[in-house]
């Protein structure tokens, strides 16, 4: 199967039927090279030299980490700029154009981009389009939009647990308003047969009504609810924190109330994932959470067969590897 080969990665919804087919092959490909000692000095020669520029408006960990670590498995060299909003030429009020444009000029082969404005990436790609420069651009998280990548590794998690991702219940749970990978990972999953969703969240951070306009348009069934109880009927949970840094909260207040829940030790388990929860959900049923987790998930839950979470942030490294290899052409399978 020959598939279209794509300069960049900027949405989820992007990810066709054939694309997602072939990268599958490929992270199964991979992880038999990895694990094979004898193989695993080979992969440095996949992407030897190759320049990547990580370029970072908000703090990371994982994204970043994985990315870097990958990098250097396929013998690429890496260029990292963290909390570029503060440390690089935007602190004297560079624009965004300015900056893409300038990186752009050094030539490297991939911008890996994570900015706090929805439809950065998108943009950084049409300014690298009008160049004509062969330089990929990749969504690692644009404000309240999406994250791509993360949801490739949520659904190679997925596939790897439950060897299918057709005709799933899948409940999607914690901050749903502002939360960018479960936007990406819905949009995802909703391209397969007989998955549902339940959407579990207060009101004022239900799903947003963009994402549920193209469920409808698109026949996939989804519930909202407030009750956390509804993690029994699910296949999949994908639990998530609440994102303080996307809402304007008055700071004044903020600090008071965090001052009386560590005076009082005030805990609102409405939202939080006990040992009980998750005994209380399928047998085969698995948890997931694409970290950071502040508290959502409790560390108890750690030993309950169905947490997924840490093997799912393993994971990417492995499908973040395949992603480079993607997009500048490399073929994994021989």
């Amino acid at each position: 199967m020959k598939v279209k080969r794509i300069l960049h990665i900027l949405s989820a919804k992007e990810f066709t039927e054939e694309f997602r087919e072939s990268f599958l092959a490929d992270v199964e490909e991979m992880e038999k090279l990895r694990g094979d000692p004898s193989k695993r000095k080979g992969l440095l020669g996949f992407l030897k030299d190759v320049i990547i520029v990580l370029f970072f408006y908000e703090e990371s960990t994982r994204t970043r980490i994985s990315f870097e670590i990958a990098a250097h498995n396929l013998g690429a060299r890496v260029i990292s700029a963290v909390n570029a909003g503060i440390f690089s030429s935007v602190k004297k009020g560079e624009t965004f154009y300015d900056t893409i444009r300038t990186l752009i000029g050094y030539i490297p082969r991939f911008i890996i981009l994570r900015h706090k404005v929805k439809g950065s990436a998108a943009q950084a790609a049409r300014i690298v389009d009008e160049s004509g420069r062969n330089v990929s651009i990749i969504n690692a998280g644009d404000g309240t939009g999406e994250h791509p990548t993360q949801a490739l590794l949520d659904w190679w998690t997925i596939y790897k647990e439950k060897g299918r991702v057709e005709d799933l219940v899948v409940a999607v749970g914690g901050d749903l308003l502002h939360g960018r990978t479960t936007h990406s990972l819905v949009y995802l999953l909703s391209k397969y047969k007989g998955v549902s969703f339940i959407f579990i969240a207060p009101d004022n951070l239900q799903m947003k009504k963009d994402l549920c306009d193209y469920l409808d348009v698109k026949g996939v069934e989804y519930e909202k609810t407030s009750d956390k109880r509804k993690i029994k009927e699910a296949d999949v949970v994908y639990w998530t924190r609440t994102q303080k840094e996307r809402m304007n909260t008055n700071k004044i207040y903020t600090w008071v109330r965090d001052l009386i829940y560590r005076l009082f030790c005030y805990v609102d388990t409405r939202y939080v994932i006990t040992a009980e929860d998750a005994d209380s959900m399928k047998e085969d049923a698995i948890i997931m959470h694409p970290f950071p987790r502040v508290g959502e998930i409790t560390r108890a839950v750690d030993k309950n067969k169905r947490a997924r979470y840490f093997q799912q942030s393993e994971n990417g490294v492995l499908v973040r590897m395949v992603i480079l290899c993607n997009l500048y052409g490399v073929k994994i399978r021989k």
